[in-house]
């Protein structure tokens, strides 16, 4: 099982870029494989999404490679298996857009299928709250991996 989440320069799979591609690969429980890379985007990030993100455009250009090179990377290490992610559909949106051989996987909408039915003491049921209700810490809100 693929656990992903992506970053982009924006919400439209049409005008706008990935920047990351970030993801674990589980067996029984644990993880036994990863994947991270930077995407060059089609034009500079704006200041916001480096402030979410921590991702410059220095380092996009630096470490970006062209987003179909990462995606079809990504598709070898997917080998076919089921793709999970926190509002999957903003990921497979932009997935799609930009190799269509992402349709045809199969996907599963961790908000969806299990959150969004939760009764959480929480002010909303956004990753970013859900991480900090549960205590999970990471040193950025928003990168893929």
């Amino acid at each position: 099982m693929i656990i992903l989440d992506i970053e982009t320069s924006g919400f439209s799979q049409h005008s706008d870029s990935i920047i990351e591609v970030g993801a674990i690969k589980t067996l029984n429980g644990k993880v036994v494989d990863e994947f991270s890379a930077l995407c060059r985007p089609k034009r500079s990030i704006s200041p916001h999404i480096t402030y979410l993100t921590g991702i410059t455009n220095a380092q996009l250009l630096r470490e970006g490679r062209e987003v179909k090179e990462v995606l079809n990377e990504f598709l070898g290490f997917v080998e076919e298996q089921d793709l999970i992610a926190y509002n999957s559909s903003f990921d497979k949106r932009f997935l799609q857009a930009n190799d269509f051989r992402f349709g045809p996987l199969q996907w599963i909408d961790y908000y969806h299928s299990h959150v969004r039915h939760m009764d959480l003491d929480t002010p909303d049921k956004k990753l970013q709250t859900l991480k900090e209700h549960l205590g999970i810490s990471s040193s950025r809100a928003h990168r893929a991996l």
